[in-house]
């Protein structure tokens, strides 16, 4: 994203994608911090995002805690 926005660049659009296959296998609501955190640097002119906003941010929307969703991926990571 931080290579997106530089005006040199010339990106006029990005996109972020989810996928799965035939059986879904992947849990869709665990991409929802990674498609906020996309947002957020869509809707910023900075290199970062802000963590603590986003957090609260994320808090708000889903009513759920990022920290947890984001450790709950560590899962797959035995």
């Amino acid at each position: 994203m931080k290579a997106s926005k530089a005006p040199e660049a010339g990106v006029k659009a990005v996109m972020t994608t989810i996928w799965g296959d035939e059986g879904n296998e992947c849990d869709i609501y665990s991409a929802i911090p990674g498609m906020l955190y996309h947002a957020e640097h869509a809707y910023t002119r900075q290199d970062e995002v802000n963590t603590t906003l986003l957090r609260k941010k994320f808090d708000g929307i889903t009513g759920g805690d990022f920290d947890d969703y984001v450790y709950a991926s560590k899962l797959e990571y035995v």
